[in-house]
């Protein structure tokens, strides 16, 4: 049989537990905390397409779990390249009574564009890279029997305008241009020894020879 202060010291251990258990059942109700860093936006580097971006995981802690290491990431790691555009990463923690907690953030990765240039007449063009974003190189290049004038490099800046003008392709002269240009006159002239000077009065020669 139980006496009174056995019956006191059950009363007692059942009430300390229900408090405890009470205790732990409301924490677990909670779900743990966890905040992402902030979104950010990044330019892409100079000649590429896109950005190298960082940022320090979150931290999760729980009422009851305390600090919570393993943490789910869902997108890219950080540090990774990222591409133009807007891209979202999320984070995803439990704890052990399984309540969830998730937070996301945006990375935006913006490319520097300059105007896209044209050939030149009689000519065309080589570019490095996407050909018109940041940093990119595009070289002037003229077809055959023409030279090129100005300087043949242009190079998209960071303020969206190329450096230098764009050169010109001009005709070339070339050893047969000279000689046709040399040898009409000679042969004009040649040509009036075969006929009286009546088919070739004075002045009318004249202005051949010039010719």
């Amino acid at each position: 049989l139980l006496v009174s202060s056995d019956i006191e010291t059950l009363s007692h251990l059942w009430l300390v537990s229900m408090k405890f258990l009470s205790n732990s059942i409301q924490a677990d109700i909670d779900p743990p905390k966890l905040r992402c860093p902030d979104s950010r936006e990044r330019t892409a580097e100079p000649d590429k397409l896109t950005a190298r971006v960082y940022w320090d995981p979150p931290r999760a802690t729980d009422a009851a779990d305390g600090v919570i290491k393993h943490v789910m990431l869902q997108g890219p790691e950080p540090g990774s390249e990222f591409p133009e555009g807007e891209h979202v990463i999320r984070y995803t923690v439990y704890d052990q009574a399984h309540n969830r907690a998730t937070c996301k953030f945006a990375v935006r990765v913006q490319v520097i564009r300059c105007p896209v240039l044209k050939p030149p007449e009689h000519g065309y063009l080589t570019c490095t890279s996407a050909s018109n974003n940041y940093g990119a190189t595009c070289e002037y290049h003229c077809d055959g029997g023409y030279e090129q004038e100005g300087i043949p490099l242009r190079v998209c800046q960071s303020n969206r305008q190329w450096s230098g003008s764009q050169p010109t392709c001009t005709r070339k002269w070339i050893w047969w241009d000279l000689y046709l240009f040399l040898k009409i006159p000679v042969f004009l002239q040649g040509c009036a020894s075969f006929f009286p000077p009546s088919h070739f009065p004075p002045n009318k020669l004249k202005r051949e020879v010039r010719l």
